[in-house]
């Protein structure tokens, strides 16, 4: 990936003729009088001389083209990769240089999604939690719209834009829904302990655009989201504890197909019938102990029993075309395994360790899963559809892998590595001292950024080029950070709670 931007420059080839001579008598012209000259201060020039400066002309001209023509190409296939990597998730904007906060505000109770130039969450207001839109670059508040009270941040508050629109304009009606606990219960105190959960809640719906609200309805408690394009997928255990998931349009509330579980969900431990929804790729798959699978029509398409050692919590898309969920290994050392089911052909198999996507990821790398060795010693790249392993490397991973052009980028304590994708073969790693097990990564396509994981006070972030491990810049953004990339925007959470956004320094 070659840097945008070259200077360009023209060429000037001197030959030791056209140094022009040391002088003349004084108060003369340039050269007049001075014998060998033209009077113009220049040696005579011969039809070999005047051949050779054609010549050296035209070799000029032809390296400023060549040089012109490659930061051109250069050019251009930087702002392709831009545009290529514009929808993948987990990919900033294009940094030009070292990075520094813009702003900062306390840490959201909701997801940060981006709607154009702003951001949305959701913050605590005086007694109040409010969903409230802030310029991208400055933090200013767009909008500030109520959506419950104090006691919504004692339990889940589940927010989406559906089809997450980019540039919001006259044809289009981006909308923010949010799932907002209203009133929280606790359990009676058991061995296992006690936890908190919702007993009422309600979803609204809110114009992305002005915050004006759209629709608000009470929904059940734990109820969760998802997006189905520009849908609103909704998943609820109803009175009769049976799981039900619709698709429906927000802006108008009209709903287009409904799934209602076969079996009720069971009680957990707690006597809760926790639910989970997620839409991997063109499906849609609910939980809650058994999983079922949907097709985008809401048509079932595959059920899947929860296995009695399966590990709390729920499975995890990866790949696009793979669920995956944990599991107590019996036979294992640590005892801990992942059960991967192909959600297109509802085929199983068994990884020792934890089998997790990569984050970004571009696709270039179609099929291909990565798994962290039970013992957190060894890094592992898959067959999707097999379990096959196509290569191993010894890596303490300390976040996702990325994968960007074929490139599989990975934290490995205080080092950074690049390995080929397809063998495991090291295209590149450098070790720095302000990387460490707390350090976190993200990227732009360019550079890999990470934040200063090393035990010592400061918050210094590093990029390192993604061709070659070369730093690119490093800043200091004020103290220590977890780094993230919300929409496209690089974003740090410090030990205060707060968020900070952090873009080119000015």
């Amino acid at each position: 990936m070659a840097a945008g931007g070259r200077d360009m420059r023209d060429v000037h080839l001197v030959e030791s003729w056209d140094e022009p001579p040391a002088g003349g008598p004084a108060g003369a012209e340039p050269g007049a009088g001075v014998p060998g000259t033209d009077g113009a201060g220049r040696p005579p020039t011969s039809p070999r001389v005047r051949r050779r400066r054609r010549g050296v002309l035209v070799v000029a001209a032809a390296v400023a083209t060549v040089v012109s023509v490659t930061a051109g190409v250069e050019s251009w296939r930087d702002a392709a990769r831009v545009r290529a990597l514009a929808d993948v998730r987990g990919v900033a904007a294009p940094l030009r240089g070292a990075i520094q906060p813009l702003w900062e505000v306390e840490s959201p109770v909701g997801d940060v999604l981006e709607v154009g130039e702003r951001l949305l969450t959701v913050l605590s207001g005086a007694g109040t939690v409010d969903a409230v839109a802030l310029d991208a670059g400055t933090g200013q508040e767009a909008w500030r719209t109520t959506i419950g009270s104090a006691v919504a941040t004692d339990g889940p508050v589940g927010c989406v834009v559906p089809g997450a629109p980019g540039e919001p304009d006259g044809a289009d009606r981006p909308v923010l829904a949010c799932v907002v606990t209203d009133r929280v219960a606790t359990t009676p105190e058991q061995p296992e302990g006690w936890t908190t959960y919702p007993v009422a809640a309600h979803l609204v719906v809110l114009d992305a655009r002005t915050g004006r609200l759209v629709s608000d309805r009470a929904t059940t408690p734990g109820a969760r989201l998802a997006t189905a394009g520009q849908d609103l997928l909704l998943a609820e255990v109803g009175g009769d504890d049976h799981v039900r998931v619709s698709r429906l349009d927000p802006r108008t509330g009209e709903t287009s197909w409904t799934f209602t579980s076969p079996d009720p969900a069971p009680a957990d431990r707690f006597g809760l019938r926790p639910v989970w929804l997620q839409a991997p790729g063109d499906v849609v798959v609910v939980e809650s102990g058994t999983r079922w699978v949907l097709s985008g029509a809401g048509v079932l398409s595959h059920t899947l029993d929860r296995d009695p050692q399966a590990l709390p919590g729920p499975s995890r898309a990866a790949g696009g075309q793979w669920l995956v969920r944990f599991e107590e290994d019996p036979r294992g050392d640590p005892r801990v395994r992942s059960r991967v089911t192909d959600l297109v052909t509802g085929r199983s198999y068994d990884a020792p360790g934890f089998v997790v996507g990569a984050l970004p990821d571009d696709g270039s790398l179609p099929g291909t899963l990565f798994v962290g060795s039970p013992d957190g010693t060894a890094v592992s790249a898959v067959d999707g559809a097999t379990g096959e392993q196509l290569w191993t490397v010894e890596a303490q991973v300390g976040s996702w892998p990325m994968v960007l052009d074929g490139t599989v980028v990975l934290l490995d304590g205080g080092r950074l590595l690049a390995l080929d994708g397809r063998t495991g073969a090291e295209r590149w790693s450098v070790a720095d001292d302000r990387l460490g097990a707390a350090s976190s990564i993200v990227t732009d396509g360019q550079v890999v950024v990470a934040s200063d994981g090393a035990t010592r006070p400061g918050g210094e972030v590093v990029a390192f080029d993604l061709d070659d491990g070369r730093v690119r810049w490093s800043s200091d953004v004020g103290g220590p950070v977890s780094l993230a990339v919300h929409g496209h925007r690089v974003v740090g959470y410090d030990d205060r709670g707060r968020m900070s956004v952090l873009g080119d320094a000015r």
